[in-house]
């Protein structure tokens, strides 16, 4: 070009080709700080009272697949469109109906399980919201924010409740690694600050969790403690171990609820018009914890052998026939379930049964029900 300099076009292009290369760096993070000094407290401003996270703030489901999470935060939304309390009474509901927007990838087309489902349980179709845009966080912080705007403006209403179902699709990173956690958590905690709502996301537990009747409930959330420790309550859902169909909801992390308030709730799955829905039973009053470490040491005790059990039930059976106990009810539950002299003598051991003498028929055996009952277990 001989010197001559660059043409209008050609300036044009050189400056467009720097922007895309600017907007391509990655921009230094920078420290935010913010002076309170005069600054008016802010009080929490809660959805459902102490169960979900305070407006502004994230709260966390977790639990395995196939308990019904996705069942369960459906209810919730549904009862929030209606204004009632979706936790059998504990919360005692909100001021009045609400808001619900939806970010969920496992149900598929939303018209299909998703809104059967929400029909089901009387939902208000104006009053919530389906997002199902593929998101990475936290890059995709502000098409988040703009969704939740979006859906404002199209309701004309104020977004109360974002239910994140789950997280671990929308969180870019490594779930282990505490500082990816930490981004996509404050993406997250940006947006519910930004928009005024109440954060739900739905997470799974760490591998074992699920066989496990141990430890604290919060480090058993999967990956990095962050998840727990950033959310502002942690509802834990397992299952019931000596009831299969029974779940458990554990408030694992809710500090604003009285400590004679935090009991477990307990609900199964009904079936209704080919759909599930809650069914709440009685809460557990004995702390979670308690009744956890209680069936880790039944589990852990040697089990006692089913002949040995068969034969005590048999024996108690006779027993409240009769009265008594001879040495021929003693040989019959021994041949009847094939158990050894040993096994026997074991049996009539944690049945506390005791020699009580002799008569014209033979020695004669005397039983303390109670003690029998205790030992025989299911058998009786």
């Amino acid at each position: 070009m001989g010197g001559q300099g660059l043409s209008i076009a050609q300036s044009r292009k050189v400056i467009e080709l720097g922007e895309r290369r600017a907007a391509g760096r990655k921009k230094s993070p920078r420290a935010l700080f913010q002076c309170l000094a005069g600054q008016e407290v802010i009080d929490d401003e809660h959805v459902f009272p102490h169960l979900l996270a305070p407006r502004g703030g994230l709260g966390l489901l977790v639990g395995m697949q196939d308990l019904g999470k996705s069942i369960l935060t459906t209810s919730i939304g549904a009862q929030l469109t209606k204004g009632e309390d979706p936790f059998d009474g504990l919360t005692g509901g909100t001021e009045g109906p609400g808001s619900v927007l939806f970010i969920a990838n496992e149900d598929g087309d939303p018209r299909g399980r998703f809104l059967k489902r929400w029909r089901s349980y009387k939902g208000d179709d104006q009053r919530m919201g389906y997002f199902h845009r593929l998101l990475s966080l936290p890059k995709d912080g502000p098409r988040l924010d703009e969704g939740i705007r979006e859906f404002e403006e199209s309701k004309l209403q104020k977004a109360d409740l974002v239910i994140v179902d789950p997280v671990l699709a929308y969180a870019a990173g490594d779930s282990d690694k505490a500082s990816d956690v930490r981004r996509a958590l404050d993406a997250l905690q940006d947006v519910a600050a930004q928009r005024k709502v109440s954060m739900l996301c739905v997470h799974h537990p760490r591998k074992g969790a699920a066989t496990r009747t141990t430890g604290e409930l919060l480090e058993e959330a999967a990956g990095s403690a962050h998840w727990a420790n950033v959310a502002r309550t942690v509802l834990f859902l397992m299952r019931n171990p000596a009831d299969r169909a029974e779940r458990w909801l554990a408030l694992a992390k809710v500090k604003t609820l009285p400590e004679d308030q935090k009991a477990t709730l307990t609900f199964r799955l009904e079936d209704r018009a080919g759909l599930p829905h809650i069914a709440w039973g009685p809460r557990l009053e004995q702390p979670l914890e308690e009744i956890r470490r209680e069936l880790a040491e039944e589990a852990a005790a040697p089990p006692r052998d089913v002949g040995r059990q068969r034969a005590a039930g048999y024996l108690a059976g006779v027993f409240d026939l009769k009265g008594e106990l001879r040495r021929s009810d003693l040989d019959r539950a021994q041949s009847l379930f094939g158990v050894s002299d040993r096994t026997r003598s074991r049996a009539m051991k944690d049945a506390r049964i005791r020699h009580s003498g002799t008569d014209s028929e033979g020695s004669r055996w005397e039983l303390d029900l109670e003690a029998l009952k205790q030992t025989s277990g299911e058998c009786l």
